[in-house]
This record gives C-alpha cells, structure tokens and sequence, in this order.
C-alpha cells in the first residue's frame, strides 16, 4: 500500500511545467456507480476506479451492510444486492463513513431500504452541511450531535424537493429510485444530470471516466507555465461541470488541441475572464489561481454554495489570494481578481484542510518562491497521485 502524503510538504519553485499525465477516474461517477451496482440484482465489474478517499470509504461501507466486493487488478466485482443481502442484526450497525459528501449522502437513502439500524459515523465537517431534505422524506432520519441515524424500510416514491443548496441530495433520492423533482434554479444542474443518465444506462460492466474536477490543476498551470498533454482525456464530457474549464481556456488565450493521445494545452496569451461557478463550484480554487497572474482582472461569479464544501471555500480561497499579495474585490457573489506577476518569496501555507485547497496552495508555491504546505495529506480525499504527477517536469 502506497503511504500516506506526510501532513507537512516542502514545495520546491518550479515555474516550468512539460509532461504528460494520466488523471485518476471521477469520484463523482464512481460513487454514483458503486450504489448503483450495489442496488444491481445481478453482479457488476467497475473498471478505473479512483484511489480517492472517499469511494474507498463508500466501498468499505458497502462491505460492512453486506455486499460482497471483490477486489482485483482489473476493477471491482460487486456481488449480492442491498436490501436482500443484509443480515438481520439486534443492535444498531456502525458505519465510519469520512468526509465525503457524496459519501455520506448517498448512502443514507440506500440504508433507508434497509431492515437494520444503522448509526453514520461521518467527518466533523460533514455534520455541518446541510441535509434538511433526508429529514422531510426519510421518516426514520435522525441528525444527531456526531452521526446520523437511519432505519427502514422506507420504499422509494415521487418527491418534490425544496430549495435544496447542493444536487447530492437529489442525486441520492435519484439513484435508489425515487422520482425527483428538482427545483428550476438548483445549483450543480450537471451532477443531476450524470445521475439521470447512469441511471438511465447503467449495466453490469461500467468504466469510469477520468475526472475533469482533478485536471483543472495541472491545466491551470500549464496554462501558466508550460504545456501539458493529459492522455486519458479524450474528449469533453458535458455530463461533469467542471469540463467547463475549456471555455475559460479559449477566453484566456490557451492554445489547445485534441490529437491521438488526449488533450493537449500550451502556455496561454494571458487575457483574463469571466467565469458563472454556480454548476462548477469546485473549479473555483483553480480559477482563482489562474486570475492571480493573467494580464488584467478577471471576474468569478456564483459564489453563493462555496461554504457548503469541505470548508468556507471562498473564505479560505481569499486567505490564500492575501497569503500570496494578490489585489482582489468581493461584492456580493462575484469576485474580481486583478492578476500580478509571481514572486520568488518563500512561504508557509497552512490551509483548511479541503483537499482542493491544498492543491491551489500548492501551484502559488510552485509558480512563486516554493516553501512548506499543511496539510499536504488532505489530497487523499480526492487525487492521491497529486504530488507525483505535478512533481518535477
């Protein structure tokens, strides 16, 4: 087993980045595709499965209710099927779920399928987002002080959800069969799309795509300070938000191509742009790095669901932008970023420990003066490979 980034990293300057990389598979497909196979009366193969913390922390709960997960050098078998598979237990069953939001939502509808009684165990952080829609449609959902409690059986029906900040929830209900409606205005439309559509197409052999959230970083250094040739991207996927990064490429003058082994981007003209975060809230973190040294200012926009992640993302994000003396502006939902050039000063960046943060702090320090990063293992919830595919060019 691979060991665990340490929790404190020296990032060394390098403003020049030439290689090419392989990103690891979507969380957020993945996810969707283990409660669905889990849900499966027949056995499923899931190839290219990301090492991110939080699918190993669904897949460990998903052994723990029962199913049979066999693991081998090809992907993923997951036998069994959830209700049927469980084993009727007297005492409530304990899940340590992480921090995951995917993680922990998804499975509180699946565990309402259930007989048993079952007590989630997630992240401190998790406790605090919000999860006000279980609590109208799941008679037996209980938040507690630390953990959630669930108890079925509840079968799946029609329900209208309120003005629900995040699609997770309407993505949990989709995806164990309950026929959602959304509200019009719901934030991170495209994730309930991707719910829909693998619902709608999911069979028992399911590959997962690589993940644009992941490869916002090295495209927005490289759009910086070199080029990079991502060759497990073959094409834009309108199914994942954060492929949207493309149209802030073509703005900023990148050079980008598709040819025979991916997608390749050369160093951009510098111009800046102007960004709607309100479907890709998690491109925000690299977004705001690349305004921080375009030639002018650029806009960022749609900011109103940033608290809801693994932290105040967009107070953490403008702790960095002072951290690094970039001149901005907050008003309202929209950000303005007047872009400077790097420094060679060193520093050290402690950030909240929001895995998309540490991997902004990260491309600051390189393109900068390098210096420490805390904390540095937090890029497991999502890239574990971060370090080793940005390290040296």
């Amino acid at each position: 087993m691979k060991p665990t980034p340490p929790k404190i990293k020296r990032i060394e300057r390098n403003p020049i980045f030439q290689k090419a990389i392989s990103i690891p598979g979507s969380k957020s497909y993945a996810n969707r595709a283990l409660i669905l196979a889990a849900l499966s009366k027949d056995p499923c193969h899931i190839k290219g499965l990301p090492k991110a913390l939080d699918t190993l922390d669904l897949i460990a709960c998903l052994k723990r209710i029962g199913l049979q997960i066999h693991e081998g050098k090809d992907g993923l078998t997951i036998d069994r099927s959830f209700p049927s598979c469980e084993t009727p237990s007297k005492t409530p069953i304990r899940l340590d779920s992480g921090e995951g939001g995917t993680t922990n939502r998804f499975l509180i509808p699946l565990l309402a399928l259930g007989q048993n009684e079952y007590l989630l165990y997630p992240d401190p952080q998790v406790m605090k987002r919000p999860m006000d829609e279980f609590q109208r449609h799941i008679k037996s959902f209980e938040k507690k002080n630390d953990h959630f409690r669930i108890k079925g059986p509840q079968s799946s029906h029609s329900l209208k959800l309120g003005r629900s900040p995040t699609t997770q929830i309407a993505s949990a209900f989709s995806l164990v069969g309950y026929d959602v409606q959304i509200p019009p205005s719901l934030p991170s439309l495209p994730y309930f799309l991707m719910t829909q559509e693998m619902v709608r197409l999911f069979d028992k052999e399911f590959c997962v795509p690589p993940d644009w959230s992941s490869a916002a970083f090295p495209l927005a250094f490289a759009a910086l300070a070199g080029s990079v040739q991502i060759e497990n991207i073959k094409a834009q996927d309108p199914l994942q938000a954060d492929s949207a990064l493309l149209g802030v490429l073509d703005q900023v003058g990148c050079d980008y191509e598709w040819n025979s082994k991916g997608l390749h981007i050369k160093k951009a003209l510098k111009r800046p742009f102007v960004f709607d975060c309100t479907h890709s809230p998690d491109l925000f973190p690299a977004l705001s790095f690349l305004a921080s040294y375009l030639d002018g200012e650029s806009s960022i926009t749609g900011l109103q669901n940033l608290k809801y992640k693994e932290s105040d993302r967009l107070e953490e994000g403008i702790k960095l932008l002072s951290i690094f003396g970039i001149p901005y502006h907050l008003e309202g939902h929209t950000l303005r970023i007047l872009g400077q050039k790097p420094d060679q000063r060193a520093r050290s960046v402690t950030t909240a420990k929001d895995h998309r943060l540490v991997m902004t702090a990260y491309l600051f320090l390189r393109l900068n003066g390098g210096g420490t990063l805390e904390p540095a293992h937090a890029v497991e919830k999502s890239f574990p490979e971060f370090f080793d595919l940005m390290g040296s060019s």
